[in-house]
């Protein structure tokens, strides 16, 4: 597992971020690692990164990696999608006023529709298998549904699944949220169905856990190392199930007292906690193996 710690705007915006993922990829490859047993993910903006930094990749005549997993991406800078308006109070976590702001902090003086930093705009010919997930009441939505589209029409395989009433990045919450547990099973089952086809190198990538290049450092990394367990059969029970009064205490002391303080402190205590409490919330450290605190059960 390889989370990139990029530079971030506004002290550096587009195309920064980009060229970070760009080169974090060329180091893997220049590890020895084959472009075959890399998959590339990222949720939300780093969705958005993923995919710029395939569109840049491609461009530059790199061997592309076995496929891309992208969580809710933002991949409309000029935030032109209908769901901006029609999900408007039924998002239960963004309004569609702040990405205005946010955008233009990202971009600088970069245009809106650069393929790179909106995707939706590229021509997306060439990019490996697309697994895209998101939820049907967020703002995000036809980022998701307008890139599985063209993406689909310029020949690329996409597998585009909506989920109902569930949070943005709610694949971050397995530890806690049966849905999220089932996302990312379900996202298993159809590495499966089609191991004979295109996707068979981005199952040889999960399988072997070679590595996941994942451009989200926060809390995205969790839910693409918990796929990474639900992959490995024999890591699935010990992580997924847990007695319930282990997870309450563990949801207990996450976010305890964090509700009396300022929102950016929250925010900022919970990148600083998440990792480590949903790690002990999954039973294994963040390489996939047990802890001492959690005992493991080996799947039947």
């Amino acid at each position: 597992m390889f989370s990139l710690d990029y530079r971030l705007a506004s002290e550096h915006p587009f195309p920064a971020a980009v060229d970070d993922a760009v080169a974090a990829y060329r180091a893997l490859r220049a590890q020895g690692i084959a472009a075959s047993s890399i998959v590339i993910a990222g949720d939300s903006a780093g969705g958005g990164l993923a995919l710029g930094a395939l569109l840049a990749l491609r461009d530059a005549g790199d061997a592309l990696p076995a496929g891309a997993i992208l969580f809710s991406p933002w991949t409309d800078l000029k935030i032109s999608g209908a769901s901006m308006r029609t999900n408007e109070g039924r998002d239960p976590m963004f309004h569609a006023t702040v990405f205005p702001a946010v955008a233009a902090q990202y971009l600088g003086d970069a245009d809106a529709t650069h393929p790179y930093a909106s995707p939706l705009f590229a021509d997306l010919a060439g990019l490996p298998p697309l697994l895209i997930q998101v939820g049907d009441t967020e703002v995000l939505l036809d980022d998701s549904t307008r890139l599985a589209e063209r993406a689909r029409a310029a020949g690329v395989e996409v597998d585009l699944q909506i989920w109902r009433k569930v949070p943005h990045i709610f694949q971050i919450w397995a530890p806690f949220m049966p849905e999220a547990r089932r996302a990312l099973r379900q996202n298993r089952d159809e590495f499966d169905r089609h191991s004979a086809h295109d996707l068979d190198g981005l199952i040889r990538a999960l399988d072997h856990g070679r590595a996941v290049a994942s451009f989200e450092p926060s809390y995205g990394e969790v839910a693409v190392r918990h796929l990474l367990k639900v992959v490995h059969e024999d890591g699935v029970d010990h992580c997924a199930e847990h007695r319930a009064d282990r997870r309450n205490r563990l949801r207990r002391d996450l976010f305890a007292d964090l509700h009396r303080k300022p929102r950016r402190d929250r925010l900022h205590e919970l990148e600083q906690r998440g990792r480590s409490v949903t790690a002990q919330a999954l039973g294994c450290d963040l390489a996939g193996r047990a802890i001492p605190t959690a005992p493991a059960r080996r799947a039947r």
